[in-house]
């Protein structure tokens, strides 16, 4: 009977143990959501996007090529917040997107005929500022004692800038 009534008394001290650590860890949680705002200490980085998530996504509007090129973050964040599939916003981000890749463009072509029209037509020296020499052919003489055509690389001229540095530069 006493081996009996020590069993019982160390199995209730288990018992109130788990049932404390538990009281203690529900409440340290429900002083976070209070204070922090949030429910769970565990953070969330999907890795895929789950079954449950793409049936949630497809609820939502989204047709399943938009659904294939989200990333799981940007899917979870989505099928979190209810944020319903508007195909306007989609069209109207997509020709923003394309006008200001044509903007970009266009000041990119511009600033290059800048470039282009601000350089020198000819150095201060009179020469030809970075135009190359036609290369000049040496003949060579085969192992059967025929002629045969060998280009050298051509010659580089360069002009001289008004500041005196060399202008311009040839490939052979």
């Amino acid at each position: 009977m006493l081996s009996r009534l020590r069993s019982v008394a160390a199995r209730s001290r288990v018992w109130c143990h788990v049932k404390f650590n538990r009281l203690r860890y529900d409440g340290e949680k429900l002083y976070d959501a209070v204070r922090f705002g949030r429910t769970s200490r565990a953070a969330k980085v999907p890795f895929m996007i789950t079954a449950s998530n793409r049936q949630k996504l497809k609820s939502l509007g989204y047709p399943g090529a938009n659904i294939d090129r989200m990333t799981p973050a940007e899917a979870l964040k989505r099928c979190e917040s209810n944020t319903r599939y508007d195909a306007a916003a989609v069209q109207a981000a997509v020709v923003a997107k394309i006008a200001k890749r044509k903007e970009a463009a266009a000041a990119a072509a511009a600033a290059a005929a800048a470039t282009v029209a601000s350089a020198p037509a000819g150095g201060a020296g009179g020469g030809s500022v970075g135009q190359c020499e036609p290369a000049p052919i040496v003949l060579g003489a085969s192992a059967g004692g025929e002629s045969v055509g060998q280009c050298e690389p051509a010659p580089i001229v360069l002009g001289a800038s008004a500041g005196g540095e060399s202008v311009g530069q040839c490939e052979p």
